[in-house]
């Protein structure tokens, strides 16, 4: 059976992150841009309504298919460009840019473990990383 091409950890923080700084109506605009369907009769246990509705769209997906990767990374592309205005529009030493360069910091870094660079606004599949030969 294939492995996951994005790991659990990089989506657990995403969805973490969409439960702090999105509403519901903007989460759902994201995936829905990009085209992920949502199954609303999935439920997760001890979440909050926010990080629900992620995973009600997670569970839609197939992480070993490469089209369904691309979806999700559009997802991640997004939020990180928001991420680097606000870390560009905030002057340092407020809390709300301390936290997402943290996030920022982050999501990149687990995107560069699971095989994929975020520069310029897009995320790529590394050279170097067994998920290139998927994507």
């Amino acid at each position: 059976m294939p492995s996951q091409l994005l790991s659990d950890e990089a989506l657990r923080v995403l969805a973490e992150h969409f439960a702090t700084d999105y509403t519901l109506r903007t989460i759902q605009e994201e995936f829905d841009n990009a085209d992920i369907d949502c199954d609303e009769h999935h439920r997760s246990s001890d979440m909050s309504e926010r990080r629900g509705l992620v995973y009600m769209y997670y569970h839609t997906l197939d992480l070993t298919n490469s089209a369904d990767v691309h979806k999700v990374l559009s997802v991640f592309e997004s939020v990180l460009s928001k991420l680097e205005l606000r870390t560009g529009n905030v002057h340092g030493g407020d809390f709300a840019h301390e936290q997402a360069c943290k996030t920022l910091a982050r999501l990149t870094g687990l995107l560069r473990e699971d095989g994929f660079l975020y520069e310029g606004g897009t995320i790529t599949s590394s050279a170097n990383s067994p998920s290139s030969r998927y994507l």
